[in-house]
């Protein structure tokens, strides 16, 4: 539950939302496909990197599968805000 509160965390200081309040609905969880790939140990933004008019951002397993140096980045494509009604 930490990690993804602060990857939420993360990605919005990435991209750039300041708000003097700010509402935060918990989706999921993202978790790796293995233990011990240390899943999330690095998280960027990789600005529109499909066009589609929102901020795209990766998330990084330096150690899959399983503790090797391989590594792997997930790309996770941006969407618009969720809004209430």
């Amino acid at each position: 539950m930490k990690k993804a509160l602060f990857l939420i965390t993360l990605f919005l200081l990435l991209t750039g939302f300041a708000y003097a309040e700010l509402n935060i609905e918990l989706l999921g969880i993202l978790e790796g496909e293995n233990d011990g790939d240390r899943f999330g140990d690095c998280v960027a933004n990789l600005g529109d990197i499909n066009g589609d008019g929102f901020e795209d951002f990766g998330v990084g397993a330096p150690h899959y599968p399983e503790w090797t140096d391989t590594g792997s980045v997930y790309v996770f494509w941006g969407r618009p805000h969720r809004s209430r009604s």
